[in-house]
């Protein structure tokens, strides 16, 4: 019986195979869409924007420049304050040519200070000088800081003028 069932297996065997072929296949189970838990946030991942080129170094900006502070002249020194004083005492008395040379020491002394240019411009004035009482009005009106000097020296150069007349 052997050979009888083998043959017979053989015989079969194809139709097995035609059998199992031909069957149609169960189509997959469709898949279910689930939406995510509520809970869980979205991760959005955004590409880092590439480094910038490194430009070249700025220089510091510069520091701001201090406000102009108008500088006052610095107090005239005792010995000059002393000559003028002395010379005042002389223009009391009458004695101008005293004074001339009180102030003219005062303004050797401190070259800088407006008070003796100013004074001998006073005095000049007195001695009808107008050319020599200008050029020291002048003198102090361009050392002085003062405004009330610069205008007192202005009506000096004024009252030259008048009398030059």
């Amino acid at each position: 019986m052997s050979g009888f069932f083998r043959w017979t297996l053989i015989a079969c065997l194809p139709f097995i195979f035609i059998a199992c072929a031909a069957r149609p296949h169960a189509p997959p189970p469709a898949p279910v869409h689930r939406p995510p838990p509520a809970s869980v946030p979205e991760i959005v991942v955004t590409p880092e924007p590439p480094p910038a080129p490194a430009a070249a170094p700025q220089p510091p900006p510069p520091p701001p420049s201090p406000p102009k502070v108008q500088r006052k002249r610095p107090e005239a020194p005792p010995v000059v304050l002393a000559l003028v004083a002395r010379a005042d005492a002389q223009i009391t008395a009458g004695n101008l040519d005293g004074a001339v040379a009180s102030l003219e020491q005062a303004a050797r002394v401190a070259p800088k200070q407006p008070l003796p240019w100013y004074r001998l411009a006073q005095v000049k004035v007195k001695q009808g000088e107008c050319a020599q009482a200008a050029q020291f009005a002048h003198k102090a009106d361009t050392l002085s800081d003062d405004p009330a000097m610069r205008e007192q020296t202005q009506q000096l150069v004024g009252k030259c003028k008048e009398r030059g007349k």
